[in-house]
């Protein structure tokens, strides 16, 4: 998923809904609720991108637990 830097809020979450979606019901095959998410991502992450997802998580997937981790060797 390619993702624009001046898109709104709405737009991305509905995109990462999507996204996530496909992952759970048709790559892993699990329930999300039965779940817990641990996210690795870059520190330069923006901050909006990084709560829209964990709203996605948490409001749409009802997932038990979002765990975010900063990864300095993506960079190397």
């Amino acid at each position: 998923v390619v993702v624009q830097y001046n898109i709104n809020t709405e737009e991305l979450y509905g995109i990462l809904k999507e996204f996530v979606h496909l992952l759970y019901f048709r790559h892993l095959l699990v329930n999300p609720r039965d779940r817990r998410v641990v996210i690795v991502e870059s520190i330069l992450c923006p901050s909006h991108f990084r709560e829209t997802l964990s709203r996605v998580f948490f409001k749409h997937f009802e997932v038990k637990s979002c765990c975010f981790l900063f990864c300095e060797h993506i960079f190397i």
